[in-house]
């Protein structure tokens, strides 16, 4: 059975519909919002949230009584040196946030900044907070008995517990999101590169393979004897048809450029024919000449 082929045209429609293709099975492009929003921690993001609105309460009922007692403490012992109110209400509120952030602070930059034995350095603020606060609660309660020694020493540790929790929490946050944007740009990245150049894409050339079995198919349905042909065609074997799809994907590279003649030699004119390392010249006449030497040659 004579089988048509494909011409020019008609491989290049395949292969065009054959990149589409590709870009149809990459779907859409890659879209932040898709990544912000999953669940790429050890632990779904609706216990975090749970976590962090318990700490946020637990922070304020500890540093509630805290607050008051240090702004408090703050206060007087500052209007003790210096007789302004104003300035006393600043200093005030100053030990608190002195006393108790500088806890919370150095427990999540020694978490960030430092590894190994650099965090120790961090013992130092925290002690001093905690003693800052311990003391400023203290000089206010002035316990003597167990619920006062409670009341004094307890918002003061759980501020520190607080700062640690919040450390922990506060990282595995930055780390869901760094995540979700490393993967996010990874598959914008491929997607991109896929787009780019489809003919690199893996399922490229089963998509071209497929086209070409199509235009195959159309183009022997059609004509005088396209029945046959068509029939013919439903019959073959797996191995008869790559044959045939193989035949049309090489069938433009054929041609293999080979070096040429630098000059071809006309009738009724001299020419330079190069050859080797000297050179030769003929004339109209068919008088050839080298190096100083002529010879005579017939052209019939």
């Amino acid at each position: 059975m004579n089988i048509i082929g494909l011409n020019d045209e008609q491989r290049m429609a395949a292969a065009e519909r054959a990149r589409t293709l590709v870009m149809r099975s990459l779907g859409a492009e890659p879209q932040w919002d898709m990544y912000r929003r999953a669940e790429v921690g050890r632990y779904p993001g609706w216990v975090m949230r749970v976590v962090g609105v318990l700490m946020g309460l637990v922070f304020l009922a500890s540093a509630a009584p805290s607050l008051f007692r240090l702004f408090t403490a703050g206060r007087n012992y500052f209007l003790q040196g210096i007789d302004d109110h104003g300035q006393a209400v600043i200093v005030g509120v100053s030990t608190f946030l002195l006393s108790e952030f500088l806890i919370i602070l150095s427990t999540i930059s020694a978490k960030i900044f430092f590894e190994g034995r650099g965090r120790f350095i961090f013992i130092v603020p925290v002690v001093l907070g905690l003693a800052m606060a311990l003391v400023g609660n203290w000089t206010v309660v002035q316990p003597h008995d167990l619920f006062s020694w409670l009341e004094t020493v307890v918002p003061v540790s759980t501020v520190l517990f607080v700062a640690v929790i919040g450390e922990r929490l506060l990282l595995e946050a930055v780390e869901r999101q760094h995540q979700a944007k490393r993967a996010y740009a990874e598959a914008l990245d491929k997607y991109k590169r896929a787009t780019h150049d489809p003919e690199a894409h893996p399922k490229y050339k089963q998509f071209w393979a497929n086209q070409i079995k199509r235009e195959i198919i159309a183009v022997n349905s059609k004509g005088a004897g396209g029945q046959a042909r068509r029939e013919y065609l439903a019959t073959i074997t797996p191995d008869q048809w790559r044959d045939l799809v193989n035949r049309e994907l090489t069938a433009q590279d054929w041609y293999t450029p080979v070096e040429e003649p630098k000059h071809i030699v006309p009738f009724g004119h001299t020419a330079l024919i190069e050859a080797g390392p000297g050179s030769m010249q003929m004339s109209a006449t068919g008088e050839f000449s080298s190096n100083g030497h002529t010879a005579h040659a017939s052209v019939n």
